[in-house]
């Protein structure tokens, strides 16, 4: 579906390799981009319209739910890897579909990324994950997941400094999102702190 690129301009590493077992210590990564297009032909983004009928949200996740129930794709790597700490100053990705040769879709740079994680065979744990964007930053994101059928989920995201222009009532506020459970029954809970803005547009948006 996708054509993915990964361009690393420069790292530096203390590496581990015994048996089955690759051990990143300690890294940093000067600048990455990432790229991942899907030909126009190709592009199996959600669509919320079938047969001139909008869907609704839920519908929309249904199908989603569905289609990856039917396939089951499992990521399996391997060999066990362990990252104690790697550090990134830039990383740039690319979304989007190739039309006449032309990227049409967005992009996101971060910079200041922290990464410690371990990913054995199906199971994947980020112990500790920060970041920095120009819209807003993340101080700190944990995951456990198992990459194969239901795929069952434990994730808490913080998200600080939101500068959104899509909904400024939030600018400089906090976000806690946490969720649970796998693809049949994932519950999530959402806790977004307002103190950085006035009494009026607090009641508003509550």
């Amino acid at each position: 579906i996708y054509d993915m690129s990964l361009v690393i301009n420069t790292i530096n590493a203390h590496i581990t390799l015994e048996k089955d077992q690759l051990t990143i210590i300690s890294g940093t990564i000067n600048n990455t981009i990432i790229n991942a297009n899907a030909n126009q032909t190709n592009d199996h983004t959600l669509n919320t319209s079938r047969g001139g009928h909008k869907e609704s949200y839920q519908q929309v996740i249904k199908r989603f739910q569905q289609a990856i129930l039917a396939k089951s794709p499992q990521i399996n790597l391997p060999i066990a890897l362990a990252i104690k700490k790697l550090s990134i100053s830039h990383l740039s990705y690319q979304h989007g579909i190739i039309k006449n040769k032309i990227n049409k879709g967005p992009s996101w740079n971060f910079s200041n990324t922290d990464l410690s994680a371990s990913w054995n065979r199906n199971k994947l744990h980020i112990k500790q994950f920060s970041t920095a964007m120009p819209e807003l930053t993340i101080p700190s994101l944990t995951l456990k997941t198992n990459l194969k059928s239901p795929y069952e989920l434990s994730t808490s995201i913080d998200i600080a400094s939101i500068n959104s222009n899509h909904w400024p009532a939030i600018k400089d506020t906090e976000l806690q999102l946490s969720m649970q459970g796998d693809i049949n029954t994932l519950t999530a809970k959402l806790t977004l702190s307002l103190i950085h803005i006035s009494e009026p547009t607090r009641q508003a948006e509550i």
